[in-house]
């Protein structure tokens, strides 16, 4: 699966937003919405694959309720 990120351009340089993108359509509102209001001077949409395998699972103890980590 793969989400969009962005690259903003400040006057300082390039900044990725830290924000993920589902659709790519979303995306790129964003970054029209950003150069039009005067926020950006540019936008870069950058295309990040998604791996479906969890890094880690945290699952409830049903008698503790305390997480479980495997």
């Amino acid at each position: 699966m793969h989400g969009f990120l962005l690259e903003r351009l400040f006057p300082t340089g390039w900044r990725l937003s830290g924000e993920l993108f589902w659709r790519f359509s979303d995306a790129e509102r964003e970054s029209q919405r950003s150069i039009t209001e005067g926020e950006v001077r540019g936008v870069r949409v950058l295309s990040a694959r998604i791996n479906s395998d969890a890094v880690v699972e945290l699952l409830a103890d049903s008698r503790q309720g305390v997480p479980d980590v495997k």
